[in-house]
């Protein structure tokens, strides 16, 4: 660590790409998304989803709402899940935040 970056080091997050998921690397930190769609033989299934920060209220959020699964892990083709008409027509008639209890929440903490 850098001595001149250990102030701001409790407001730091990060969203990374590296492989093709989509899920949370640390607790209310660091946050995986890689996926959208992309398959990694038996890693991650095709996940598609997107994730959605909301810093409302002093807190810092993030809300992921899983759209589509492509296959179960380890089971090559068979679709587990597609809810992109549901979310979709939700976030159309109440804006994003109306549709949270579509979401998961990966991270919930206070603005530093």
């Amino acid at each position: 660590l850098i001595p001149e970056c250990a102030p701001v080091l409790p407001k730091l997050r990060y969203f990374m790409g590296h492989k093709h998921c989509n899920m949370v690397t640390e607790a209310d930190v660091g946050f995986m998304v890689g996926a959208q769609g992309m398959s990694d033989k038996d890693e991650c299934g095709g996940a598609y989803g997107i994730p959605i920060v909301d810093t409302t209220e002093g807190r810092f959020k993030v809300y992921y709402f899983p759209i589509a699964q492509g296959r179960n892990i380890g089971d090559h083709g068979m679709p587990t899940f597609d809810h992109y008409d549901e979310v979709l027509t939700c976030i159309k008639a109440n804006g994003v935040s109306g549709c949270y209890h579509l979401a998961t929440l990966w991270a919930d903490t206070p603005l530093h």
